[in-house]
This record gives structure tokens, sequence and C-alpha cells, in this order.
């Protein structure tokens, strides 16, 4: 993959008639420690990196994107080369995202090990690096690079300066005991520091050598205890902290920098699992299966399909089997296309665990929508004959294999965001094994998942004490509908962790708009009305979708008349965007989000220096009240912007923006490129 992306870069500067020489914004060069190399021995390399002017490359945990550099070389046989070292790296900020890296000439470190037996005369290394490269652009480049160093006695040092100048900006590796642990949502990191460096740890830098451990964006707090502890703590990310075995930190203080490898409780239990005997994990994986049907998103499925076999008491027993068989195959096939998927992700570098589909918001909020409509059918808004209802109905009636199988595969879609007993231990043994291993596990779980329904669909004497048929069945149906309901909320207060407010009202919207077609499909109206008012009502869904997305905003300042008239006056230099909303105002929200909270924008306002000021007219407020009707307004939104002064040291006059924003109007209006 990586040769891919290389090759195909350099495909394009071809074809652009452009040489990869010309275009490179980074060059290597390699220094060796000593003139000649001995059998037996080591030395080391150093590689320079010399990066132009407001460049960067990547640390090997790059933070919120890009990629480190890489070195594959080619060597003799009796020459071992270690791995990367990398130096100190540095935070380098594109608000709102934090990359780790380097800027200037970052020096690299390698050891080259020669054996006992070694007989050339001697050493030839030859490496192809690879790194990518950033400014407002990224650019994969790359560098072969080469050195040869004789073979003898003279051990004589050569290249002292780079060396030291790599060694004093390396971080120094320390056995200092320390422990990470998530509280909620925040990480903590506790060292225990050497008195005679503690004072130094008032600031910390804290670089993880693991992606998705801390909020790279966040400054860490540090608290120095009477114990000697030495306390950082950031906001966590959703990676699961028993992945990690021994995760290396970075601490880089104004004195140094120095390695720390930290314990964690998960940690232990994953060293444990993998100790664990294979069938122990089977069984792990089997019970945990079982227990899954108790989760509240599960339990109403089960319970349906249940329900099925006690309305075929009279009819063969082939049909009961045929159901089960379906409804097991389903489970399992959905739960093998997930451990595939996992693998794959793992194998490509990501940091994920069971449930890693649910860090998604629009995830989240289909899977939401879905229980909230088996919701609406198990309460009985579905019993007309239509081929919609029918669609929906599908998943918790009938008996055939293909509803079987479907409904199996919505058991394991639903299950997705619970965690039985059991079965941490077995998902995380999976996901350290081979593929076969691995899928086997997961096998094994989707058949505890569906174990249940199988019994109760090939044994008989079990079927027996599932109660006659009788009006229970239709309230016990009607009843079911609140746990999937209950989990459907469960799922909203999830998107608005992940997504804010905006995207909790737009589920909503969602919720009801639904509910309304389900209504609209019930009454008499012609078919073609009620499929203009349908399509009509889900478009504009589809285009609020990006509420789900979570922006940031640019930083801002509250409004106040005086505030405002001091910006104008005092720094007429400085452009001035004023934002008045409130909380009530949709347009306003929308607005927030679609616009204003858009990367894009708010680089603009950076660039340009403009000064971002809110006023907030939820609650009534006399001030921004005598604003708006200074603009003969009565009501929010009210989009002002104060360009910058003249020539002369005059404003222009103030600009009115539409009241419906788009990016393009906002950052126009800034760069002066609209009226």
């Amino acid at each position: 993959m990586k040769y891919f992306f290389f090759l195909t870069f350099f495909i394009l500067n071809i074809i652009a008639g452009e040489s990869h020489a010309q275009e490179r914004h980074a060059t290597l060069e390699i220094f060796a420690s000593q003139k000649e190399a001995s059998a037996g021995n080591t030395f080391y390399i150093a590689i320079r990196q010399n990066i132009d002017d407001e460049w960067h490359t990547y640390w090997q945990n790059a933070g919120d994107s890009g990629e480190p550099m890489s070195i594959e070389w080619i060597t003799q046989d009796g020459v071992t080369i270690s791995d990367l070292r990398f130096p100190t790296p540095k935070e380098i900020r594109y608000d709102p995202l934090v990359n780790y890296g380097f800027e200037g000439r970052p020096i690299y470190l390698q050891t080259v090990t020669v054996d006992e037996d070694f007989k050339d005369d001697a050493i030839t290394l030859q490496g192809d690096a690879f790194w990518l490269i950033c400014k407002e652009i990224c650019i994969p480049e790359m560098q072969t690079i080469s050195l040869t160093i004789p073979v003898g006695a003279n051990r004589e040092t050569t290249n002292s300066s780079i060396f030291v100048q790599a060694k004093n900006n390396m971080p120094q590796e320390k056995d200092w005991p320390a422990r990470l642990e998530k509280k909620g949502n925040t990480a903590f990191l506790t060292v225990s520091v050497p008195e005679d460096v503690r004072n130094n740890f008032q600031t910390v830098e804290v670089y993880p050598y693991d992606w998705g451990v801390m909020k790279t964006a966040e400054t860490a707090v540090t608290d120095i205890r009477d114990n000697g502890e030495v306390v950082i703590s950031k906001t966590a990310e959703d990676r699961d902290f028993a992945e990690l075995v021994e995760p290396q930190f970075v601490l880089k203080t104004e004195a140094g920098a120095y390695v720390v490898k930290a314990g964690t409780g998960g940690a232990a239990d994953v060293v444990a699992a993998s100790s664990v005997p294979f069938l122990v994990i089977i069984i792990f994986a089997f019970i945990g299966g079982i227990i899954l049907n108790l989760m509240p998103c599960v339990f109403p499925i089960l319970s349906m399909k249940a329900l099925s076999l006690v309305k075929l008491s009279g009819q063969e027993r082939r049909h009961a089997q045929a159901s089960g068989i379906g409804y097991t195959v389903g489970i399992v096939a959905s739960f093998v296309a997930i451990a595939l998927l996992l693998i794959g992700l793992k194998a490509a570098g990501a940091s994920i665990g069971w449930g890693f589909q649910l860090q998604n918001p629009y995830v989240v909020a289909i899977l939401a929508t879905l229980l909230f409509v088996i919701a609406l059918n198990l309460a009985g808004l579905f019993e007309i004959s239509s081929r919609f209802v029918n669609l929906g109905a599908r998943f918790t009636r009938g008996n055939d294999v293909k509803s079987s199988f479907f409904t199996g595969v919505l058991a394991c879609m639903v299950a997705t965001p619970c965690s039985a007993p059991f079965m941490a231990s077995a998902i995380g043994y999976a996901l350290t094994q081979t593929m076969i291993i691995a899928i086997i596990v997961f096998i094994i779980l989707g058949l505890g998942l569906a174990f249940p329904y199988l019994i109760l669909c090939f044994i008989p004497k079990v079927q027996k004490i599932l109660p006659k048929p009788g009006p229970w069945m239709q309230s016990f149906r009607q009843f079911l509908a609140f746990p999937m309901m209950a989990s459907a909320i469960w799922l909203v207060w999830v998107l608005s962790r992940q997504a804010g407010d905006m995207a909790v009202l737009y589920i909503l919207a969602l919720f009801l708009t639904i509910t309304f077609i389900i209504w609209l499909y019930r009454r008499s109206v012609k078919r073609s009305v009620k499929s203009i008012i349908a399509a009509v009502m889900i478009a504009i869904l589809i285009v609020y979708a990006p509420l789900l997305s979570k922006g940031d905003a640019p930083a801002h300042e509250a409004f106040t008349q005086a505030r405002l008239q001091t910006a104008l006056e005092e720094n007429p230099d400085r452009p001035v965007f004023v934002n008045m909303t409130a909380s009530w105002c949709i347009t306003c929200l929308v607005n927030e989000r679609t616009t204003l909270s858009q990367a894009s924008v708010t680089q603009t306002f950076e660039d340009y220096n403009v000064l971002y000021m809110k006023g907030d007219w939820t609650n009534k407020n006399q001030e921004i009240t005598q604003y708006l009707e200074s603009f003969q307004r009565n009501g929010v939104p009210l989009y002002v912007f104060y360009n910058k002064a003249d020539e002369n040291g005059r404003r222009p006059e103030p600009q009115i923006l539409p009241q419906i924003l788009t990016p393009a109007q906002v950052i126009g209006i800034v760069k002066g490129e609209t009226p």
C-alpha cells in the first residue's frame, strides 16, 4: 500500500511534467558515529532531515493526521539495524486539529549491529526513506540514502556535533513508576517523579506513543502531589485502554523531555487473557452471546420470535426448525462480517474494538432510528396492510427462512451497543489472534446469541413451556415496544455526546417525520399525494443531515455595546463579525452548525484576524434588543460585519448578511469578494 501511495504521486508528477527533485520540500543526510566499524560491535547512524521553512513532518504518533517517516533498509548478511528513534516532537496546531511533528532540522538515530563473524571489508547501508510533508497541502516524498563505512580497527568517533545535537533532542528514557487510568471521559497518567526534577513538571506537554489515547487539541492539566506523584490529565479518546500493553509517553517540560512506560489495569487483563486456554475463551464467547439476549435491544427481538412459535403449535415441526436455522445463519453471518471488518481495520492500523461503528454519529443515528421504528411497529402503529408497513413488520414477524434470516441480522445489529459479561475477554482475545481463531470466536459468540431461539425451535419439550396463544400475546407485544424505545432514547443520548444539541434536534425531527409519514399512509389520501409529501419531508432531512457532524465554531467574545465600540475605535485594522442568536432560534442554530462551525470559516476568521462577537438573546436582554432595533430588526438571527478601516482610518458602513448563511457568503464578505 505504501509503495502504491508513492507510486501514484510520482505518476502524477510525471503527468504534470515536474520532477520529484524539484518538488521535494525536505532532504535527508546520513552520518556515521565512527570512522570504521568492527565485527562484533555496534555503531550509530544519524539521519538529519532538512525541512523547508513553514513545512513540517510527523512524529511516530502523528496526532490528528499525518504519517511518520519510515526507512526500509537493504543490508549485508550479518548487519542489523534497529528501529528508527525519533527526537522529541512539538505540537503543530491547525485548529481544531493538532499534529505531533517536526520543523527545521530534526535528527533521527539508529543502531547498527555487526555480527562477530562478519568478513566483508566494508559495510554498505542503503535505504528508501518515505515521509509525508505538509504546509497548506500534504505531499508524500521519498529519498534513497546510502552510507559506506570501512571495516577496521579504527573506532575513532566522527560527526560528534551531529550526534551530540541528536542526543540532546532525544527524550530521556526513565524507569519512573507510572500508571494510566481512564475515569469517566478523562485519562489520568500518574508518574512518580524524583524530587530533583519534580519542580520542572509545573507545566507538561504529553505525547502518547499510541494513537487514540488522549485528545490532542487539549492542554494537559498537571497536579503535583505531596507524595511525589505527578498526575497529568486530558480528555480520553474512545480507545479501550485494555488494548494497551505498557503504553509509553513523552513528557516534555521546560528542562527536558522524558519517556515513561505506564502500566494499566486493562493491559494486565490482556496479558492474562492471552494465557487463558482457547477452550475457556470459546466458553466465554458462548455464554456472552447467550447473555446478550437479555439486553434491552435484543430481548424484544427474541421475544417476538418466541411468540411466533406459539402460533406454530399446530403446524409441522419443520417450519419451526427452518425458522431457527434461518435466524442462526443471519446472526452468524453478521458476526463473521463484523469480525472480518474489525480484523481488516486493525491490520490497517485502526484502534477499534467491539461496537467501533458506534463511534460514528451517523451510524448511531441510523441505529436509533431503526430501534424507534421497531418500537412503533411493536406498539401496533403498523397494523395496516401496506408495502411500507410490511417491510418494517418483516423484521419481527413471519416464520419463513428469509424473514428469520433478516431478523438474525437485525438482532446482531441491535446487539452491537451492548457488551455482556464474558464478552470482553473473548473479543479481546480474538482480536489478538490469527484471523481463523478470531472468526471462530465470533462464530461461537453468534451461536450463543442464537442458542435460546434455536433450542425452542428444535426441542418440542421446550416449546411446551411457552404459554398458549391468546389475547395476552398482543399486550406482551406492545409491552416490548418500551425497552426498544428506551434503547433508542439511550442512543439519542450517545448522539448528544458525540455531535451536540443540534444533532439531537435533528434526530427528534427525524422521529417526528417518520411517525407523521406512517400516520399519513393510514389516512384515506391519494397515494401520489402521500408519496410527494413523504419525499419532500425526507429531502429536507437529507439537506440537514450535516447537523449530525459536530464542528468547532470560531472562538468568540460575548457581545456588549461597550466592547463592540472599544473594538471598533481602538483597533481599526481588525474586522469584527457580530452574530446575534438565541437557543430557541432554529435558523440561528442551523447557521452556526452548517456555516460558522465549518473549518473553512474558522480558518478565514483566523487568517484575517476577525474578532467574532456573539450576542445571546435566549433570555431578555435590553442591550441586544436596542442593537437589533438599530438595524431595523426585531428578531434574530442578525449577522453584521464591520470591515477594517480604509487608508484614511475610517471604517466602511457595516454590512448585514442574509439570515440564511453559507460558508461562501461569510468567507467572501471577510475577504472583500462580495458586496
